[in-house]
């Protein structure tokens, strides 16, 4: 059970389901004054530069608000340890953008940075590389990928236009109409996997599998750390 479709039991860190609820975007542009953030206490570099190329990106002249112990910036409203209640959530809900780089950039590999920050905090996540997430079936205006831009300097300026329009804004929380998030994490979305294909095959006489090895199966998944590195050069 992980976070690979090719595992036995899919346990996906988040997932769409439908939504049958009305959701007013209106509302969701009107509570947005800021443009991006990125809320991080990983003191440990990562292997695939995400620290560094964000640092280039305002450097560069984007304007994003970095925050949390990686950038020896903790945020006033929300220190690390005795956190007024809500306190994230007040911090992170006037932002239209939350750049939601992994730590690594593997094959189905995508964490509560994104699934939470677009499902609680009705934030645009800003990722690497669009085949990951398009592989999952998340909805192409969901999220902005870098590498659907041939430099920065494009990049940077397409996320300005977008954050300075309310239509282009608002065009990529179009997919709540139809979805809402769910964390599996809080819902126990594989566990409920496994139950279902106990109950499916229950009673059937079913071939035994094992993997010699599921240490060298769960750590050579399909990674590309070379994406900063190329895209820079």
């Amino acid at each position: 059970m992980t976070y690979r479709r090719d595992s036995d039991v899919h346990h996906p860190y988040g997932a769409l389901v439908k939504n049958e609820k009305f959701v007013n975007l209106t509302e969701i542009w009107n509570s947005k004054t800021k443009e991006a953030i990125w809320l991080n206490n990983a003191r440990a570099s990562s292997r695939n530069r995400r620290v560094e190329f964000t640092e280039k990106l305002k450097s560069e002249g984007m304007n994003i608000d970095l925050m949390g112990n990686a950038f020896n910036n903790t945020p006033k409203e929300c220190p690390r340890f005795a956190r007024p209640p809500n306190c994230t959530h007040k911090l992170l809900s006037p932002y239209k953008f939350y750049i939601a780089f992994e730590n690594s950039n593997c094959e189905d590999y995508v964490t509560e940075k994104f699934w939470e920050k677009a499902g609680w905090y009705n934030m645009v996540p800003i990722v690497f590389e669009r085949k990951i997430y398009r592989n999952l079936g998340i909805p192409d205006e969901m999220y902005i990928a870098v590498n659907d831009f041939q430099n920065l300097e494009d990049f940077i300026s397409f996320v300005k236009s977008v954050s300075s329009n309310k239509d282009k804004y608002l065009k990529y929380h179009q997919w709540r109409k139809q979805y809402r998030i769910i964390e599996s994490s809080s819902e126990n979305y594989g566990f409920c996997q496994l139950c279902q294909k106990l109950l499916k095959f229950r009673g059937l006489k079913l071939k035994e599998k094992s993997y010699a090895n599921l240490k060298d199966w769960y750590s050579t998944p399909s990674c590309d750390n070379s994406f900063v590195d190329k895209y820079l050069q």
